[in-house]
């Protein structure tokens, strides 16, 4: 549906690495440190999804599958996020995640079951490592909906997310950076149990 990954990945590093993806315009180098009380930033991620799913229960509700079916649990996801940040060390951040398709195989045939959406927010925790380097990790909730289509809803509901990641400051400025996020997402293991999302992301800092 989205392409070859390593293509979409590749775009992602070159536009980030791109002095014309966006101008920073800093007097000076600064670092991660630098950034004041109540700064904001929004970010745009690629990368993949793991799905743990219910096998028992898909293969009961689903009339293209059977008990030999087999169950795609990789898939594409996109994102956007925002975080509010406090401080260096405290931050707000919220998003919307497409966390891609649950793709069963019957009989060497493919077939969509669903797709899952996500929204939402949660509290990060900041160490900065090094002037241009820092690690952080988030606790929050996140509101999913699966999606047989457009128009039809399967499930939704609210669970547990938590999640880590490195922000790499790696242009001297603080306009634009770049980061690698690990996300986990709970269900309510009817027909998910969980989603753990993989993302390379282009941050911007305003």
């Amino acid at each position: 549906m989205y392409g070859n990954l390593n293509y979409w990945l590749m775009l992602l590093v070159l536009l980030a690495s791109s002095n014309m993806a966006i101008a920073d315009t800093s007097p000076a180098p600064q670092s991660i440190t630098n950034q004041g009380i109540g700064t904001w930033q929004i970010g745009l991620g690629i990368g993949q999804s793991k799905l743990n799913a219910n096998q028992n229960n898909l293969n009961d509700s689903f009339s293209s599958t059977t008990s030999t079916s087999s169950y795609n649990n990789d898939g594409f996801m996109f994102r956007v996020v925002g975080r509010y940040n406090f401080d260096p060390f405290l931050g707000l951040e919220f998003g919307i995640v497409d966390l891609g398709n649950t793709i069963a195989t019957t009989n060497n045939i493919d077939s969509k079951l669903f797709s899952t959406l996500s929204g939402f927010v949660s509290t990060t925790m900041s160490m900065h490592y090094k002037e241009n380097i820092a690690i952080y990790a988030k606790i929050g909730a996140h509101f999913w909906s699966q999606d047989l289509n457009a128009n039809k809803n399967l499930a939704d509901g609210t669970n547990l997310m938590l999640g880590a990641g490195i922000l790499f400051n790696i242009y001297g400025g603080t306009n634009r950076m770049m980061s690698i996020d690990w996300d986990h997402y709970q269900f309510d293991g009817v027909y998910l149990e969980s989603i753990d999302a993989f993302s390379v992301n282009l941050v911007f800092n305003f």
